[in-house]
């Protein structure tokens, strides 16, 4: 998430995903981020989800909104958040 300090408050500009899926050959590692809201200004906002998979080769994400489910077994995470102006530092 970037943003600025603005007289009115903090001011959402712009996000980036930024994600990495290396694993050792045999495994699979995956990692996704769908943003399913934003909005940029003082009063923005960005809703976001993530999911993130590390296992055997035939490991998947599918996704429903910003929910993630994984197949294939794995060690897996998914989860979600929702960032307004005021947690931007």
């Amino acid at each position: 998430m970037n943003g600025k300090k603005t007289s009115n408050g903090n001011f959402i500009e712009s996000y980036w995903p930024d994600y990495h899926t290396t694993a050792k050959p045999g495994f699979k590692a995956i990692a996704e981020l769908k943003v399913a809201n934003f909005k940029t200004g003082t009063s923005g906002a960005c809703e976001f989800g993530y999911g993130i998979a590390a296992g055997p080769v035939g490991l998947s994400i599918t996704w429903s909104g910003v929910t993630a489910s994984f197949s294939g077994g794995g060690n897996t995470r998914g989860g979600g958040g929702y960032v307004t102006p005021s947690l931007l530092h």
